[in-house]
């Protein structure tokens, strides 16, 4: 019989808090919306820019063992056509268990008229469990339920998106682990986990005066039988070089962020996260830094964009 030791003390905490829960299955960060592609593939290549976005997210900063991400992708669009391509690899570690994931990403963009345009995108790629035994502690030592062995298991992964911008307005939505693979570590165990869909939908808009830009977002995720996750957030941004970010979540959480344009490709973002929950003071907040780059990928794409 396993003893609720420190490992899976972060579990009972997951099921204490319903932003937590939906995080498990897949990687929670306080800057969703500074690295769209993780659940957007339609985003790949929008503009001619070759973009590569890296982030790091540390949750519950006083529970042992909690969860840490770390996130890296790389977007473009191709040379010719109205394709994008997209690449992301990402690492989600809690406590004794991690999960690897690998995608690969196909978007492609069209306008609907001279105002609107909208891309489609989807994803294929892994994703690989794995629990080490060793860092579960049991109550009797060789307790043959779990071994102290590494397990691992490989499952494919899917995901597909849409994504309209017209105006000052933007806005998709996306499902996320579309094959609902099943989840088996260790055998002869009855015990199985499905990878449930997620559904997620942002809506924004782009308001300017003079030097100064807001970008007011809400984003919708749903992961059953979980309730639903509402976000929202506004960005003030100042002649597109500095950046405040304040946030809230319906779950118990209030973001505060800054960023800065450190170099004329480079972009660099500091998210804190505040629990409002009932055991906040005993789980801490969180931290989310993001980091991305950008360059000019084709300059012949511009012309070809702007006269679809």
């Amino acid at each position: 019989m396993i003893v609720v030791v420190r490992h899976i003390c972060i579990v009972a905490l997951a099921a204490l808090l319903p932003a937590a829960v939906q995080g498990q299955q897949l990687p929670v960060s306080g800057l969703p919306f500074a690295h769209l592609f993780d659940a957007h593939p339609a985003v790949a290549g929008q503009d001619t820019l070759l973009r590569a976005t890296m982030w790091n997210h540390s949750q519950w900063t006083r529970t042992a063992d909690a969860p840490r991400t770390t996130s890296l992708s790389l977007t473009a669009p191709l040379k010719n056509g109205p394709l994008g391509w997209g690449l992301r690899t990402t690492s989600d570690v809690v406590g004794p268990t991690r999960v690897s994931s690998v995608h690969g990403a196909l978007s492609y963009h069209v306008r609907w008229n001279e105002n609107v345009r909208v891309s489609f995108g989807a994803a294929l790629g892994a994703l690989q469990y794995t629990l080490d035994g060793s860092r579960v502690q049991l109550e009797q030592s060789g307790d043959p339920v779990l071994s102290g062995e590494v397990q691992s298991t490989v499952l494919p992964d899917a995901s597909a998106s849409i994504w309209v911008e017209g105006g000052r307005l933007f806005g998709g939505a996306s499902l996320q682990q579309l094959l609902g693979s099943t989840l088996r570590l260790s055998e002869p165990s009855s015990g199985q986990s499905h990878l449930e869909d997620h559904f997620t939908a942002i809506l924004g808009c782009h308001l300017e005066r003079g030097e100064w830009t807001a970008t007011p977002v809400v984003q919708f995720t749903h992961l059953r039988p979980a309730s639903p996750d509402i976000t929202g957030q506004i960005d003030i941004a100042y002649q597109d070089r500095l950046w405040g970010t304040l946030g809230y979540r319906n779950t118990g959480g209030i973001t505060l962020g800054l960023g800065t344009r450190v170099h004329q490709r480079v972009i660099a973002r500091y998210a804190y996260e505040v629990n409002t929950g009932p055991l906040a003071s005993a789980i801490g907040g969180g931290h989310t830094v993001v980091l991305s780059f950008t360059t000019s990928h084709h300059a012949s794409i511009q012309k070809s964009r702007t006269a679809r």
